[in-house]
């Protein structure tokens, strides 16, 4: 009986061993876990920081250009205008609405001939189509300069 009373106790502390060894290696995978997290954030905040750097460069250029543009290159007389085709504007990039982002940074009036379409890219022969039809409904005499 002694001995049986033993060898129970024996395979008890076995067990215990046991699993003082798996939560040994939990609390491992637990913490690698949490690392490999942590620099998943970071490397989201750093490309959300570059995405971010990105557009205000753009934007920058993109005013600059304009205005140096529609001083020197365009006549007094004539409107400059964006002509795009962002056929889903609520597509987000690394958590930035670039359409939007682009839109409202802009001086310029922004028209978007293909802001219907929804889904799946549509084709360049779609999104050509698509500025044809603007252009040709512009009415005669329209010196609005698109760029």
């Amino acid at each position: 009986m002694r001995q049986h009373v033993e060898e129970r106790l024996e395979a008890v502390q076995q067990r215990e061993q046991d699993v003082e060894a798996a939560v040994e290696d939990i609390t491992r995978v637990q913490e690698t876990i949490q690392k490999q997290i942590k620099a998943a954030d970071y490397a989201r905040v750093t490309e959300k920081l570059a995405m971010l750097h990105m557009i205000i460069m753009r934007s920058v250029r993109v005013r600059e250009s304009a205005a140096t543009f529609r001083a020197q290159a365009v006549p007094q007389t004539a409107d400059v205008e964006i002509l795009t085709c962002a056929s889903d504007a609520e597509v987000v990039t690394a958590d930035l609405p670039v359409y939007k982002v682009f839109k409202a940074s802009a001086q310029l009036p922004v028209h978007n001939v293909c802001e219907d379409l929804r889904g799946e890219w549509e084709g360049i022969h779609i999104r050509l189509i698509r500025y044809q039809e603007f252009l040709e409904e512009r009415p005669a005499g329209d010196e609005t300069l698109f760029v």
